[in-house]
């Protein structure tokens, strides 16, 4: 339910800000450090319908957490669940399109287009 997803969210934050507190030299140089990743997993197949699996040898339903954090401040700045098919690429331009100049992104190459 919607109380403990904010309850973990909550939980994971403070643990994240213990753990990680912003570093000095970067914070001086930059106004804002995101960070973009995602992670994927498949669900079972009563939920195809809503979110769309990779079909084949995987599972036809999947889900897709898009999950861009903010070191410096240490907020969540975007958090998006998406189908299992979705590209992390479209994504990464999606998102692209909200920096603003003297940010640093930082993605892995599943990111990445030429």
């Amino acid at each position: 339910n919607a109380q403990t997803v904010q309850f973990l969210k909550e939980l994971f934050l403070q643990v994240f800000r213990k753990k990680f507190s912003p570093m000095t030299p970067l914070s001086n140089r930059f106004t804002r450090i995101r960070i973009l990743d995602s992670t994927a997993f498949q669900l079972p197949a009563q939920y195809a319908s809503s979110y769309k699996g990779v079909g084949g040898g995987g599972s036809e339903a999947g889900v897709k957490i898009q999950l861009e954090y903010e070191l410096i401040s240490g907020e969540f700045l975007e958090t998006a669940v998406r189908d299992g098919t979705s590209s992390d690429c479209r994504y990464g331009q999606e998102r692209t399109q909200t920096l603003e100049p003297g940010e640093l992104s930082l993605r892995d190459l599943g990111y990445f287009s030429i």
